[in-house]
């Protein structure tokens, strides 16, 4: 038998637990059965309790040869340790076989000042799922940073996230004036760059998304936050920017430096919502928004009015 070890959670949830609850849909309609591990909005205490004890039923019905799919990480740090740690006891004497799909790397997000420091803390991550059978990671620059830091070999490469949506998408009318569509977290941590979009010209920006503490402006506007399932018919700019740190010069900081290795979800919300992707140009996604005919790749995002004269 086949099992997926996965939270549940509500429509009323916003963007970020779509990528797992897409997984789960994905293992489920292959044949894989579902048990689950804790119910999101829960009081977080009983969520640990929920976590363990779908850990112990995961050991008890799962046997020699049958496949798990597990998805990393979760938060706090020392649940998932506790979680992984589990799952790795059962696997010794259930002989079990893991998959595990991986959402992000903090340690290889979190930047550190000095690069040994950073690849001793990179390693300790790989280390704790070292067990397992297979694991899925996004690409090939991700791929490559996670072999040079530990010998564990044993992956997968992802591609891009897959993104469930059997909705309407709005039609795309082009103009001379484009609105570009940023959607997903806008915390100041992450995309500080929105506070300065003032200074891109001729362009328009349509916000999406949660934690947006600024006013709308001439060519800025904030649409509000709406569900995954609601999202899509909302997006109707003529392009979609993946874009994260606190520049509009570069792509800069924890967040920014990431995307050289991650494939953000919000890239697949915009390719499912049928709108061209703007993409910085050293980040992962470039290549393949290149190779696919996806979009553009830019180096600042003061470069745009001039690009899109040319579309």
């Amino acid at each position: 038998m086949n099992y997926i070890l996965c939270e549940t959670a509500s429509k009323q949830k916003y963007n970020a637990a779509k990528a797992r609850m897409d997984a789960k849909e994905i293992a489920v309609q292959a044949g894989y059965k579902m048990i689950t591990l804790f119910h999101n909005g829960y009081f977080k205490p009983y969520i640990i309790c929920e976590m363990i004890y779908g850990c112990f039923r995961t050991v008890c019905h799962a046997g020699r040869k049958d496949k798990l799919f597990i998805q990393y990480p979760y938060y706090p740090s020392w649940v998932n340790h506790l979680f992984l740690r589990l799952l790795q006891f059962g696997k010794k004497m259930k002989k079990y076989q893991v998959t595990m799909l991986i959402h992000d790397v903090p340690a290889l997000r979190q930047r550190v000042s000095q690069p040994d420091d950073n690849q001793k803390i990179l390693a300790r991550e790989i280390q704790s799922w070292s067990w397992v059978d297979c694991a899925i990671c996004h690409n090939k620059n991700m791929l490559a940073m996670l072999k040079k830091a530990h010998s564990f070999d044993r992956y997968s490469v992802l591609g891009i996230f897959d993104y469930l949506y059997n909705g309407p998408v709005c039609e795309r009318i082009y103009k001379s004036n484009p609105t570009v569509i940023i959607a997903g977290s806008l915390t100041r941590e992450k995309c500080g760059y929105i506070y300065l979009l003032n200074e891109v010209k001729n362009v328009n920006f349509d916000l999406f998304g949660n934690n947006y503490i600024g006013d709308s402006t001439e060519n800025v506007m904030y649409r509000g936050k709406y569900s995954s399932d609601e999202l899509i018919s909302h997006l109707d700019g003529q392009f979609g920017l993946v874009w994260d740190g606190n520049s509009i010069d570069t792509c800069n900081g924890d967040f920014g430096e990431y995307l050289k290795y991650n494939n953000p979800h919000k890239f697949s919300l915009y390719i499912a919502a049928s709108v061209p992707v703007i993409v910085w140009e050293q980040s992962a996604l470039a290549n393949y928004v290149k190779k696919n005919g996806l979009g553009i790749c830019v180096r600042s995002l003061r470069n745009l009015s001039e690009i899109m004269k040319h579309i």
